[in-house]
């Protein structure tokens, strides 16, 4: 088969696999389309497989077209390695950089690096998904550069690793005329309003109700949040115009407590959580590359600018 083959089908091919549809791909490469479709035709042919079958709601890829999908384009990132140099210069690349990070974290740390990327790197294009459930494993297949995130792989040890970027210190987020405002907060009266929690990635953060049933106390009914939000960038909004009050993330709080109706408080000592700590993760494969290198060097810029957590190393990831 591997005869059949050239890199411009290869390309033709990761594009597809991308856009899943002919006429897209055709204005991404700068094609025309009756060359992407005739490409399409030497694929199917090569691979004895449709690839990409038309849907009620668009075209979508084969069970063949998805197995091929995670590993070309680690194969056509390595090729295009093998005849550039071991050099970066930014102003000159137009490379593609993938990341996922959750919207909430992203709101935080992206917006400075994103804008000296804009400024020394006008060419590159930058991809950003914060809605991918399994970013370890897009890792691990190559599908993504980086991942940001609190959680740790459960597989992959030794082939993962890690920058630690910040630290999330919690406090309870609610509106400035709330009862809770103007009082000293404890668990007791924290029970008695409804609370709201972040699930990022489906996985709850930061449970009061389940802090507080720790406590073991029978003068203090835990009951389970009133409202599960999947991010946090409606909380604030939310808590401006209701008693739910919210326990996030101190810096994420602290952005929209001076645009709206919001104060901040300090959880009860009680209730403290354990800080969680935000990693920039990358694989093996990329940890010597020299634009991830780059990469990594302004996301370390940015954490010691700002000062957010003493200086850490680079070490593989253990799983959990």
């Amino acid at each position: 088969m591997i005869n059949q083959l050239d890199i411009n089908l290869l390309v033709v091919l990761n594009t597809l696999l991308e856009e899943k549809h002919v006429s897209n791909t055709a204005f991404c490469l700068n094609l025309s389309q009756s060359k992407v479709s005739r490409s399409l035709q030497k694929l199917r042919t090569i691979f004895n497989d449709e690839l990409l079958i038309r849907t009620i709601t668009g075209y979508e890829l084969t069970p063949k077209a998805q197995s091929l999908k995670g590993s070309l384009s680690h194969v056509l990132y390595n090729l295009d390695k093998l005849f550039q140099s071991d050099e970066f210069h930014p102003e000159q690349s137009n490379e593609r950089i993938r990341f996922f990070c959750p919207a909430s974290v992203a709101n935080v740390i992206f917006p400075d690096v994103i804008a000296h990327i804009s400024r020394t790197a006008p060419k590159m294009r930058i991809e950003l998904d914060s809605n991918h459930p399994n970013h370890f494993d897009a890792l691990l297949n190559g599908d993504i550069h980086f991942a940001i995130s609190t959680h740790t792989p459960t597989s992959g040890e030794g082939e993962i690793h890690r920058l630690k970027l910040l630290d999330w210190q919690h406090c309870l987020l609610m509106r400035r005329d709330h009862p809770l405002a103007s009082v000293n907060i404890t668990e007791h009266n924290l029970a008695n309003f409804p609370s709201g929690q972040i699930a990022m990635n489906g996985q709850p953060l930061l449970p009061l109700d389940t802090q507080i049933a720790r406590l073991g106390s029978h003068q203090i009914q835990a009951t389970p949040p009133f409202i599960q939000l999947s991010d946090f960038t409606s909380a604030a909004a939310i808590a401006e115009k209701t008693d739910i009050v919210f326990h996030v993330p101190k810096e994420l709080a602290q952005r929209s407590s001076n645009k709206q109706q919001l104060t901040l408080k300090a959880v009860p000592d009680s209730l403290v959580y354990p800080n969680e700590c935000i990693y920039l993760y990358w694989h093996k494969r990329y940890h010597n590359d020299a634009m991830c290198t780059w990469i990594r060097s302004l996301f370390k810029e940015w954490n010691s600018a700002d000062n957010l957590v003493s200086p850490t190393h680079l070490v593989p990831v253990a799983c959990a």
